[in-house]
């Protein structure tokens, strides 16, 4: 069976936050659970930790991958993920080399900056590629804040202000926000304090990658439609649905 997509969650997370059935078919799963700090015995779940190990990297989505012991093809698309913290690694794929292969991005209550909300250029960059229709990038935010930080909501409002964006209805299967918003391939869902900041991994991301992004990254990855071909002579129309295990690979 063909490997399935490559799928990076990183942040303070585990594979079985995302459930069976929320990755695509075959998926090679690569779990970033703790970035980099000069002290061994520190847990390095902090965004300065995960940053720390993009820069160390450069960067570069091939070189994270290597680690994982997992070879990234030239063409092959990525989707990437993160929770929390995770944003910090994130930030640097999306500005490296090996970037453009990200073809979609998940973000789990996963965006903060600093109190003067300034705007992380690699994300600003998957955006546009999103609003351009290039990518897929979505935002699930709380309007849980922290000491000396902004809460997601009010970051990734920040982000998206330059943009013109409409109401967007979201598909069945995914718990209601307080309000979605999007344009082209970019959807944010604001759910306030409908959620903990630990659900946004534990219990929304699932259903987004079920429903949104494992469907986006499945419809990237097909091949040109064929003519239907015709049924043989005496038989019947038979479709075999082929499920493949999920690789899981921690860094």
């Amino acid at each position: 069976m063909t490997p399935g997509p490559i799928v990076v969650w990183t942040g303070p997370v585990m594979a079985s936050n995302l459930p069976p059935g929320a990755l695509p078919d075959g998926a090679r799963l690569v779990v970033v659970s703790r970035g980099s700090s000069p002290d061994p015995s520190a847990k390095a779940i902090g965004s300065s930790h995960f940053a720390a190990l993009g820069a160390q990297l450069g960067g570069s989505l091939r070189a994270l991958l290597a680690r994982a012991r997992v070879k990234l093809d030239p063409a092959e698309l990525v989707g990437t993920s993160s929770f929390s913290a995770g944003y910090g690694l994130i930030e640097h794929l999306l500005r490296g080399p090996g970037a453009d292969q990200i073809a979609a991005h998940h973000s789990a209550d996963s965006y903060y900056t600093g109190p003067d909300l300034a705007r992380k250029r690699g994300h600003v960059a998957m955006v546009e590629r999103a609003i351009a229709g290039d990518a897929l990038l979505t935002f699930t935010t709380s309007g849980t804040a922290g000491p000396g930080y902004p809460s997601c909501s009010r970051a990734v409002a920040a982000l998206l202000a330059p943009y013109d964006l409409a109401p967007v209805a979201l598909p069945d299967g995914i718990p209601a926000p307080e309000r979605t918003v999007g344009a082209g391939g970019l959807l944010w869902a604001d759910y306030g304090l409908r959620f903990k900041h630990g659900q946004h991994a534990t219990l929304l991301a699932g259903h987004w990658w079920q429903h949104i992004v494992s469907p986006y990254l499945v419809a990237r990855a097909a091949p040109p439609a064929a003519p239907p071909a015709a049924p043989p002579a005496g038989g019947d129309n038979l479709t075999l649905a082929i499920l493949g295990a999920i690789g899981v690979f921690y860094l």
